[in-house]
């Protein structure tokens, strides 16, 4: 380093360069202009808001809304630095309930840019136009125009040209401002939005649902009939959920979205919070489709943080992921798949995994297995035919079961790549995943069991850390519910002296495992471990089945309440007669 760096003497900045440093805190792409206009168009009261961008948003950046308005003294004001309409004291920050205050980013904007503002109030004689350059008044007048407020942005960072340097090509600048455009809309579904390309209209997002809003706004991703809705009130928070079932898990977060107060954020705890609800209905590597909008006092939110408000501190973090927690978990656990009967619709693509969202079977109170046929080597050209019967009352089943024998029947057609069960049931073909399917019985078993502890012959020495001694102190009662006996020899070593059978199928080194690093409550220490038994008891990929073992396998499949494996893959694919002749163009 040049020694003239070290002898440089302190100074106060000229205002020009500090207004242009903290208006690229603010600004730093087009799509800041366009998030930042749309919040004022939003605490303006607007029920209409247009966006229009052209060459991504460098040459002009125009939003139109039929807010409140402003009044001449207003403009006169709003782009000057500190300009507020909403707070006149610090503590105001921790009260105020709006996206932002006309003005906070005006002046960012107009410091880097050509601004000009045309407004009017309802009971306004006319419309005044602003015209702002470089952060210097051009001219203030009269102008033509109804309620409301067109701001348009030109000549973005024409003084900062090493901002300019930066930008992306016009193709990312305009989804980058489309991204913008849609994340700001999804709280507000009661107000009508449209984007415009280079003058070219490309989103409608008329006034609806919020969850009509979501599966619109990312239609190429969504089927509304895959979202649930949940909406939740407390006394000091609101939840409204949109989420999306198990089968339009991604390998991105993209659609897994958090909003506090209208704003999306980037909180860590409460992504993590979704994924872990869902983590037995996904599986590892993909991330749920879901959006979460929190409304909370503002003094439990601080967005202060951040310049641009894309994160927070809350207050009563852990209250809100706990809510956050059982909301989701338990609307998941009520929306369980079971496969679908004849008549049934089980759809097509993603949908179909899970066998359709019409005519859910009845649990069978039990079955009664009959083999025609033979299953020839190829598993194909001869087939096991398997008919269910319902075990009634009393004085028998009733007439309509005794009617709809014929149609709770499948048939069994073989095994394919050693992996699924072909099965055909009524209007729908199955494959069957047989080890996942496996699995999930006997972790379903596993799960409802008491436990009693079998003496081992050779006790289990564990040698723990002092972090990890603390740890299993804490959760000892819960293991000791599992059948686990520990004997605690020193300061840091256990003896384990007795378990229950099932879990002698893991090595001791899955068992000093567990016991040190298992988390969470009693149910969430036996999922855990039972997950990993579950596993190793069930039969493998390639595993050959004989007929009856295989048939016996798919009853209970068709008996589950839960048609996912512990680890959240589903168990089966389906595809209904309809769906499959449309696929070979046969009518």
């Amino acid at each position: 380093m040049k020694e003239d760096n070290f002898s440089r003497r302190i100074q106060i900045l000229r205002e020009d360069v500090a207004r242009k440093i903290a208006a690229g805190e603010v600004i730093d792409r087009p799509f800041s202009v366009v998030r930042e206009l749309i919040d004022n168009s939003i605490d303006a009261g607007s029920k209409n808001i247009d966006v229009y961008i052209r060459e991504g948003g460098m040459e002009e950046i125009r939003v139109v809304d039929d807010g409140i308005g402003m009044s001449v003294e207003d403009l006169e004001l709003c782009y000057l630095s500190h300009a507020t309409s909403k707070i006149s004291n610090v503590d105001d920050i921790y009260r105020v309930k709006s996206l932002g205050f006309r003005g906070e980013a005006l002046s960012s904007i107009a410091t880097c840019s050509k601004l000009e503002i045309v407004s009017k109030r309802e009971n306004d004689k006319s419309a005044h136009r602003l015209v702002v350059e470089g952060g210097k008044l051009i001219s203030l007048e009269e102008a033509s125009g109804k309620r409301g407020t067109v701001v348009s942005v030109s000549k973005l960072f024409f003084n900062m040209p090493a901002r300019k340097a930066f930008l992306k090509s016009t193709s990312s600048e305009t989804s980058m401002c489309r991204s913008s455009f849609v994340e700001k809309s999804l709280p507000f579904p009661e107000i009508s939005f449209r984007f415009f390309i280079d003058g070219t209209m490309k989103d409608f997002l008329p006034e609806a649902t919020l969850a009509e809003r979501v599966a619109l706004a990312y239609r190429q991703f969504l089927r509304p009939e895959l979202l649930f809705s949940l909406e939740k009130a407390f006394d000091d928070m609101n939840f409204r959920i949109i989420g999306g079932e198990p089968s339009l898990a991604r390998r991105d977060r993209r659609l897994l979205q958090v909003f506090v107060n209208g704003r999306r954020v980037n909180e860590y705890s409460l992504l993590k919070t979704i994924e872990w609800a869902y983590s037995r209905h996904v599986p590892g590597g993909y991330f749920p489709v879901c959006f979460v909008f929190i409304e909370l006092e503002p003094s439990m939110a601080d967005f202060n943080i951040h310049p641009a408000k894309r994160e927070v501190r809350i207050r009563n973090i852990n209250l809100v992921k706990n809510r956050l927690t059982v909301l989701i978990g338990d609307e998941l656990s009520t929306r369980k798949r079971r496969p679908a009967v004849e008549g049934g619709n089980a759809g097509s693509g993603e949908e179909a995994l899970f066998g359709g969202t019409r005519n859910i079977l009845p649990r069978m109170a039990g079955y009664r297995p009959s083999s025609q046929g033979k299953v020839g080597g190829g598993g194909w050209k001869e087939s096991i035919y398997i008919s269910r019967h319902v075990e009634g009352e009393k004085n028998g089943a009733d007439e309509r079961d005794r009617e709809d024998v014929a149609e709770r029947s499948f048939t069994y057609l073989g095994q394919v790549f050693g992996v699924f069960l072909a099965v055909q049931y009524g209007e729908h073909f199955y494959l069957i995943d047989q080890h996942a399917a496996h699995e999930r019985i006997i972790f379903d078993e596993l799960m409802s069991k008491e436990y009693s502890a079998q003496e081992l012959l050779f006790p289990i020495h564990i040698v723990a850390e002092e972090e990890e001694v603390k740890a299993m102190e804490e959760r000892l009662k819960d293991i000791e519910e599992l059948g686990i006996v520990m004997e605690k020899v020193s300061e840091r070593e256990y003896d384990i002296t007795a378990m229950p059978e099932d879990l002698l199928l893991l090595d001791e080194k899955e068992i000093v495992g567990f016991i040190k690093e298992a988390r969470g409550s009693r149910d969430e220490v036996k999922r855990e471990i039972m997950d990993t038994v579950a596993c190793r008891m069930a039969v493998k990929e390639g595993d050959p089945l004989d007929p009856v073992t295989a048939v016996e396998l798919i009853e209970k499949t068709f008996g589950l309440d839960d048609a996912r494996c512990p680890h959240g893959r589903p168990v089966w694919f389906s595809i209904s007669r309809e769906e499959l002749y449309r696929q070979v163009m046969r009518r």
